[in-house]
C-alpha cells in the first residue's frame, strides 16, 4: 500500500502516513469527541481554583482583629489585664504598620488600642490599689 500524497510505503493497519502525514485510502476517518466545557458549580458564580492561599489583607486583618479581642478581654479580666492591653497594644500597631495601603481596615483595629489602653489603666490601677491594700494591712 502506498500513500496517495506522497507516494511512501505503507502499512495495512496505518491510518496516517508517517512521512506526510496525510490520510492513507482504506483508512476511515478518526471521529472526533466534544465534551462540553465545565458548567461553574452555582449559576451565576465563576468558577475558582479551590484551596488557594488566603490574601494578604485577610491575614493584616487578623492581627487587628486580635487586638480588638485582647484589649476588650484586658477590660473585662483586669488581674491580667497589664499583659493583655501590651498585647493588644501591639498587634494594633503590627496591623496598622502593614494596612497603610488600605486604610478601610483599620476600624477593628482602633477598638483594640483603645480597649487596649483602657484595659492597662484598668489593670495597673487594680493593682496599685493591690499593693497599697497590702501594704496598709
Amino acid at each position: 500500500m502506498h500513500c496517495p500524497a506522497c507516494g511512501a510505503s505503507q502499512d495495512e493497519s496505518n491510518r496516517y502516513c508517517p512521512r506526510c502525514g496525510s490520510t492513507v485510502a482504506g483508512s476511515s476517518p478518526v471521529q472526533q469527541v466534544v465534551t462540553p466545557p465545565p458548567q461553574p458549580p452555582y449559576p451565576g458564580y465563576p468558577p475558582y481554583p479551590y484551596m488557594t492561599p488566603m490574601p494578604r489583607y485577610q491575614r493584616i486583618e487578623s492581627y487587628l482583629l486580635a487586638s480588638m479581642v485582647l484589649g476588650i478581654t484586658s477590660v473585662f479580666f483586669y488581674p491580667a489585664g497589664v499583659i493583655l492591653g501590651i498585647l493588644a497594644i501591639v498587634f494594633y500597631i503590627n496591623g496598622k504598620r502593614r494596612i497603610q495601603a488600605d486604610p478601610t481596615l483599620g476600624g477593628q483595629g482602633m477598638a483594640g488600642l483603645v480597649t487596649g489602653i483602657v484595659g492597662l489603666t484598668v489593670s495597673a490601677a487594680f493593682w496599685i490599689i493591690v499593693a497599697v491594700a497590702a501594704a496598709h494591712g
